[in-house]
């Protein structure tokens, strides 16, 4: 099954946070950074950055560590999705995420990309072309172990001090 996710491009990305900012304010009404369910990490002494955001994974680890069933998948889009009317906050889906995309908000409970059903805000903000909505044959583990190899062969991201990552 093929599905449509967020496909990163570091050899474009300026670190503007626009995609930050465009996520926040679809999801809040605020422009700001706190409640993005995407980040930008930032090593700003070599121009480097790396955005991250669910992968929506298949299968989930989230979703199979959820006891409630809150998390599912949008036969719509495919993206997974938490259903905040069942989410009791036992924070369960944010342990079992292998790549910290679902956080805590500043409301107390658990947040995550759901792809804004099919329309990323976060693309349509992103002016340099570093973010794509794009169809792909695998997601979650096989997806992001492609996209390290892309990253690693681009830069040598292993010298790179963590001094210039900050929360969002």
């Amino acid at each position: 099954m093929a599905y449509k996710v967020l496909v990163f491009d570091s050899s474009k990305c300026t670190g503007c946070e626009l995609c930050v900012l465009a996520c926040n304010y679809v999801k809040t009404g605020v422009f700001g950074t706190r409640d993005a369910r995407i980040r930008v990490f930032s090593w700003r002494d070599t121009g480097d950055f790396i955005v991250l955001g669910c992968y929506h994974c298949d299968p989930a680890p989230c979703m199979e560590a959820c006891g409630v069933d809150a998390i599912y998948r949008d036969p719509k889009t495919g993206a997974v999705k938490i259903n905040t009317d069942k989410c009791i906050n036992c924070k369960a889906c944010v342990y079992a995420c292998p790549y910290g995309a679902i956080t805590i908000g500043s409301n107390g409970k658990v947040i995550k990309c759901d792809l804004c059903d099919g329309d990323p805000a976060c693309v349509k903000a992103c002016q340099y072309g570093a973010l794509r909505f794009e169809e792909v044959s695998k997601v979650g583990v096989d997806f992001a172990l492609q996209y390290a190899q892309t990253l690693k062969t681009k830069t040598d991201i292993s010298k790179r001090t963590w001094s210039g990552i900050r929360p969002v």
